[in-house]
């Protein structure tokens, strides 16, 4: 605790908000969270609804600034130790129960343990958005299932607030004895140095994950909450004002008018803004911020305008009530729940993964988080045995992460075959053996991994960095470019080496859904379809045919089999990927390209299962596992039809 030696600050200039409870924020962090859940839900008109964090960030900055100031107010000192375990009782439980399920999952399916234990511990120790930045997982990448805890980062962000800005008060009004006044200029100048910040490091056209994940580039919405809370002015309870017309006194618009007009502008970036847009690091995240603040300084000022009474109607507050629950649920659902697993689509799938994610916040919120800050079951303790539990529990939690993942495997599209495949390849009956190596996106990693050496006389390797598409310009869509991970620029210097070192009989090369995208093309953008894209399409395939060149006996194309991918969070952009017409340009410009260049076996990858179309099952068999990637059954029939063929073309 630390007291300001001239006593508590008593200048009606620094008069804080005292505001009690307002159900009108409660029903801003209802707007909030369902705009999240419905961007991570791959629904088009809200591909703004990332913005949703800046609004809890703003939130949570304004109402714990208020907290610490109106304590200081009162008291003249801040009682740091109490802070902290009112804020651990109210979201450290909670957390610890989504820890445990996801790695009870994690272990009773053995999926993405290798990278979970690292997630896991991140997470518990609010690190996780550095730990995601500096262990290379991009926020942005689209063809690699993500993380269950990845939605973490913002809660990292919250909970590094929440320690270091009450100590940094405690420094500047006890130690250097600042007015509040001098705080909030203070906390004006970091703002906007945060948004400069995040302006000064983005680099357009690469993977921004850096200044997206950064607690110093995203720090100017909690400090802009700040602000608003150090603004009494701004929150205090609004007077009417009044003109006079025709001899009347009518109130002019104010706070009110104002917050609608936030409000309108906030719906607005929900529906317009892209995440990858260089126009969000260069002021969109301040400007989602300012609206927020204006909102919320409106239903402060005017808590029974008609915007307040909106955002305070009992379900909108009883959602936002849950919002804490509802966001840490979500995204672990969104994650396991998905079309692979369910065989739902769209708005369906989607009403299953908030049904769940509902549910499960609920019994959070009754069972979990209202008995904790509600002091409930620590009245049935003593001090010291309470601190036995807490401290149980932990270890408890901590056990049970490190157990779920002490068997990490690397992480892989699918697990290792079981079909009954030979752990060697088998030459034909004259002893010939052709070796192919595949180089392709994650449909073509599936693929050799699903071979178990089935076909006589064909050994198969290749190489496959997940998360990059087959052909390295980065993908662009709906007016921005996707970057490519930074991994991706590594792959092609990797996979030469590896030709040359392993001499196949034949190099295959997959295209596949990123060649269904227009590209970035130095500099520009080439439009799919056009005869522009086909020339690109040409050249980066002849450069591959000169990299293996020497190294290789043959170099063979297939042509793309045909998908259909649910419209969630780990490809939103299935608009692309489903488009038939799309698929079938492709395949004739790769049938066009074996035409004019006869030392070019084309492998109708295509033919073996979407001859009449994309079909789920053939003769009772489950073709894919999620619309894209083909199941190990799949992957066998394919590799029955097309093996014959590959054999054929590599001798």
């Amino acid at each position: 605790m630390t007291r300001n030696a001239r006593g508590p600050v008593t200048e009606t200039s620094d008069r804080g908000a005292q505001l009690g409870y307002r159900p009108a924020l409660d029903g801003l962090r209802a707007v909030a969270v369902v705009a999240v859940m419905l961007y991570h839900g791959g629904v088009g008109w809200a591909a703004g609804g990332f913005l949703g964090v800046d609004v809890f960030f703003v939130l949570s900055g304004f109402l714990i600034t208020s907290l610490l100031a109106q304590e200081w107010r009162r008291h003249g000192r801040i009682n740091l130790r109490a802070f902290w375990l009112r804020r651990a009782r109210r979201l450290l439980p909670a957390m610890l129960v989504v820890l445990l399920a996801v790695a009870g999952y994690s272990f009773a399916t053995d999926q993405q343990s290798a990278q979970l234990r690292g997630d896991s511990l991140a997470t518990l120790g609010y690190v996780s958005n550095w730990w995601f930045m500096v262990s290379g997982q991009s926020y942005f990448a689209q063809f690699v299932e993500p993380s269950p805890l990845r939605h973490t980062w913002s809660l990292a962000i919250e909970e590094q607030y929440y320690i270091v800005f009450p100590l940094l008060l405690v420094v500047l009004l006890g130690r250097m004895r600042l007015r509040l006044t001098g705080v909030r200029a203070l906390l004006i100048a970091g703002t906007l140095a945060s948004a400069a910040l995040m302006a000064f490091l983005y680099q357009p056209f690469t993977d921004p994950s850096r200044v997206y994940y950064g607690s110093d580039t995203r720090m100017q919405a909690l400090l802009l909450g700040g602000v608003l809370a150090l603004s009494p002015s701004l929150v205090a309870a609004a007077r009417p004002v009044y003109t006079r017309l025709h001899g009347r006194l009518v109130p002019l618009p104010g706070a009110t008018v104002v917050g609608w007009l936030a409000f309108v502008g906030l719906l607005l970036m929900f529906t317009a803004a892209r995440e990858l847009a260089p126009w969000m690091y260069r002021g969109g995240f301040l400007l989602a911020a300012l609206l927020s603040a204006a909102l919320i300084a409106s239903v402060s000022q005017v808590p029974r305008s008609s915007l307040a009474r909106l955002l305070s109607l009992r379900p909108v507050v009883a959602t936002g009530v849950m919002s804490y629950g509802l966001y840490l649920w979500h995204w672990p659902v969104y994650v396991i729940v998905g079309h692979g697993r369910t065989g739902l689509d769209g708005p369906l799938l989607l009403a299953v993964r908030m049904g769940i994610t509902a549910l499960l916040a609920y019994a959070s919120f009754r069972l979990v988080e209202e008995p904790l800050r509600k002091q409930r079951l620590q009245r049935r303790f003593t001090p010291t045995q309470w601190a036995r539990v807490v401290s149980v529990s932990l270890v408890g939690v901590l056990s049970v992460m490190l157990f779920a993942t002490a068997s990490a495997q690397a992480p892989a599209l699918a697990p290792t075959t079981t079909l009954a495949g030979r752990p060697a390849p088998v030459p034909d009956a004259q002893g010939r053996l052709v070796k192919a190596f595949l180089l392709g996106d994650s449909q073509s990693y599936g693929m050799r991994n699903y071979y178990g050496n089935r076909i006589d006389g064909l050994a198969v390797n290749g190489s496959t960095q997940l998360g990059c598409g087959t052909l390295l310009a980065e993908r662009h869509l709906d007016g921005q470019t996707f970057p490519n991970l930074p991994a991706c620029a590594e792959w092609e210097p990797r996979w030469t080496q590896e030709v040359a070192r392993e001499k196949p009989d034949i190099v295959v090369l997959m295209l596949g859904l990123g060649e269904l995208y227009d590209r970035r093309v130095d500099g520009r953008v080439v439009k799919f379809g056009t005869p522009q894209y086909r020339d690109w399409l040409y050249r980066e395939v002849d450069r591959r045919r000169e990299l293996v060149k020497g190294h290789a006996g043959r170099f063979a194309l297939t042509t793309a089999l045909c998908m259909k991918i649910s419209a969630d969070a780990a490809n939103p952009t299935t608009a692309v990927a489903n488009d038939p017409d799309r698929l079938a340009w492709l395949n004739e410009t790769i049938r066009a390209y074996g035409s004019t260049h006869p030392d070019v076996p084309i492998l109708d990858l295509h033919a073996t299962v979407c001859s009449n179309g994309f079909t789920e099952e053939e003769n009772g068999i489950r073709l894919r596992d999620d619309g894209l990637h083909l199941s190990e059954l799949g992957a066998a029939l394919v590799w029955d039809r097309i093996g014959p063929a590959m054999i054929q073309a590599g001798k």
